[in-house]
């Protein structure tokens, strides 16, 4: 097997000596598709022993990357499935870190696989590189493809931005691959970027006929920065054996900006007016010298979250990462790299999937606009991953406990005892493939994982897990039932509640909820039912209330009838249950789950001391009668039971046995 890297390239003189000087230190063959250059970037090719050169006949102003056809035609004048490296001149592969690159990847593909790899943006310097929650940070771009000799590009998605990958045929998924960073420079000579991205937006405005600025403008904002950005030093590793060239950080001479003025030429430079081009000084001055005004660009009307978020610091912007996804990442599992030699330990890591952009945005919101609400709600000072209720339990326990963790730590820069992984399969893959290079000694699964043991290919199965983590007795009977080798494996924990945010007021409390679980006609009944006795009736539909509203209605309720098929743990009964509300239970015993019959529960931890179970109307009326009330004392057990601290103490003591 060869690693071959093909690059199409277009006036690349300044920083084309770099890029090869480095790839031919780890590549057996580099091939360059030229579209065209009138500057010295063929006399610099023909200096690299390694370099190929072919002709891009394509017109000037289409992009080079429609180069990547041909270029994939001449890989493949070398015989066998060999490892292609799609690269762009103005990226840099540390050759000290590429050096390992095939003998760690060539043994785990097969032909059809990609991978994707970290993109880094250097950032207005070669010494920094972009750092923060914005779109040019830790981004994985696809790069390298196991070629199967059948995939082909499907010329007829694009017009400047070519995918760099085949895509029909049977190439496989992407899979992104931690630990080999690709440098991007382009954003380290950043004025001469800026004409590059103008440039771009004029290609398109031509293309599409002078129409769809707007939607132009807004498909290249990201590319022009943001007073609040984040950078941080570039490792020094990955700067050896890089040498950069003089002049490659300066602005001129600059053969986008020759060609912007020969668009402007040929169709008039009113035509580009709607553009957001014109923060460049040249062009706008060209503008007002040929219009005598200033440029009028259009721009969408921002909506008001957008105006919200675009007020918030970039540390708190994750939701509004644009994130390529090009499959499942249930489907697809990520390999972990080799260990760096300097990975730090930590006795812990918790796992999950990362944030939702949902969570994240209003982690944003809350901490940016009310922040001392939020350290109320008992946030956990990041966004976070998975079950909401469950990952914040155990992150702020493990705070409260001042227990050392990391949370979603890098894998290639970490070492750990035990790592758990609360959510998401995908992410499950990596942990494991990690703990076998060595990463950790121990991995705990679940809670919430899967439904039956034998779902995403029965991966809770495997053993290389050491505990499989389910929230209550019912769901381990389940999972046994099923699967009878995990017996040994499986740890009951349930997760915690933040008992100071749910604490009980001290107003007099006149209602009844009911909460209703997707069961409303009960809940129709149960409501009818208090009210003949003489209560006010609250309601709460699952799915369709905030934390803030249920709290609310709680602190009105003497008592909560609590409508669900089923529950594998109940963490809003132990809310409940922590604002001293008793919880009166629908029983159900039995479940259709996955197309099975089930043996479940609705709370399985319900006690004398937090509720009681019903069947009937007349149970429910009996219950309902207020001389009960005195029998119960919920928030007593909760907090010897199920808060944050308790919580997490119990799977520490799990962890360390």
């Amino acid at each position: 097997m060869k690693l071959i890297a093909l690059m199409p390239v277009r006036n690349e003189a300044r920083v084309l000596s770099t890029t090869l000087t480095c790839l031919e230190q780890f590549c057996d063959h580099i091939i360059l598709a030229d579209q065209n250059s009138t500057d010295d970037t063929r006399a610099v090719a023909r200096r690299h022993p390694k370099v190929d050169l072919i002709d891009n006949p394509m017109p000037p102003m289409a992009g080079p990357d429609l180069g990547r056809a041909l270029l994939l035609d001449r890989a493949r004048d070398f015989d066998g499935n060999n490892l292609h490296f799609w690269i762009d001149a103005d990226e840099i592969a540390p050759p000290g870190i590429f050096g390992s690159f095939v003998r760690t990847v060539a043994s785990q593909f097969s032909p059809g696989a990609a991978l994707a790899l970290r993109w880094v943006q250097l950032w207005r310097s070669p010494h920094v590189f972009r750092d923060d929650q914005s779109v040019w940070s830790n981004s994985f771009q696809p790069m390298v493809f196991f070629d199967d000799r059948r995939s082909q590009f499907d010329s007829d998605r694009y017009f400047l931005h070519y995918g760099r990958l085949p895509t029909s045929g049977s190439a496989g998924a992407v899979t992104r691959l931690d630990g080999f960073p690709v440098l991007h420079l382009q954003w380290a000579y950043w004025e001469r970027t800026q004409y590059k991205q103008a440039r771009y937006r004029m290609l398109e405005f031509v293309h599409e006929s002078f129409s769809n600025a707007t939607r132009i403008n807004a498909r290249y904002a990201p590319t022009l920065g943001d007073r609040r950005e984040h950078v941080s030093p570039v490792p020094s590793k990955w700067l050896e054996g890089v040498e950069f060239a003089p002049d490659l950080f300066n602005t001129f001479p600059c053969w986008q900006y020759d060609d912007i003025f020969a668009m402007f030429e040929t169709y008039g430079i009113e035509r580009f007016e709607p553009l957001q081009i014109w923060h460049l000084d040249p062009l706008r001055e060209a503008f007002l010298g040929r219009l005598g005004r200033k440029p009028k660009v259009e721009l969408r009307k921002r909506r008001p979250r957008e105006l919200v978020r675009d007020a918030l610091p970039l540390s708190v912007r994750a939701g509004f990462r644009c994130v390529r996804k090009a499959v499942s990442p249930d489907r697809v599992p990520e390999v972990s790299p080799k260990l760096s030699a300097d990975a730090r330990h930590c006795p812990l890591a918790v796992f999950t999937e990362p944030p939702s952009r949902r969570a994240r945005l209003r982690h944003a919101m809350i901490f940016a606009l009310t922040p001392r609400r939020g350290e109320r709600e008992g946030a956990c000072g990041v966004p976070v991953g998975g079950h909401q209720a469950v990952t914040r339990s155990l992150l702020a326990g493990l705070r409260t406990l001042k227990a050392p963790f990391v949370y979603n730590p890098d894998l290639a820069s970490c070492r750990a005892d035990v790592a758990m992984v609360l959510a998401s399969t995908a992410t499950l893959r990596q942990v494991l493939a990690w703990k076998a290079n060595g990463g950790c000694q121990r991995v705990f699964a679940g809670p919430n994982l899967v439904v039956r043991p034998s779902d995403h290919d029965g991966i809770l199965r495997s053993e290389a897990i050491d505990k499989v983590i389910v929230p209550s007795k019912w769901v381990a009977d389940a999972y046994v039932a099923e699967a009878p080798e995990l017996e040994r494996k499986i740890v009951i924990w349930p997760a915690g509640v933040d008992a100071g945010w749910w604490a009980p007021p001290a107003s007099e409390r006149d209602s009844i909820l009911i909460y209703d679980k997707m069961l409303p006609q009960l809940a129709d009944m149960a409501a009818q039912l208090a009210r003949e006795t003489g209560w006010k009736v609250l309601r709460i539909k699952y799915g369709e209330y905030s934390p803030r509203q249920f709290r609310a209605a709680l602190a009105r309720a003497r008592t909560c009838v609590y409508l669900s098929e089923s529950e594998s743990q109940g963490i809003a009964l132990a809310e409940a249950w922590s604002m001293n509300v008793p919880t009166l239970v629908l029983k159900r015993d039995e479940r259709f789950i996955s197309g099975l019959r089930m043996r479940v529960s609705v709370a399985p931890y319900l006690t004398k001391d937090t509720g009681a179970f019903w069947e009937t109307t007349e149970d429910l009326r009996q219950l309902l009668d207020s001389s009960q009330e005195a029998a119960y004392s919920p928030r007593k057990w909760l907090l010897n039971h199920m808060t944050d601290v308790e919580s997490t103490r119990i799977l520490l003591d799990l962890a360390s046995g």
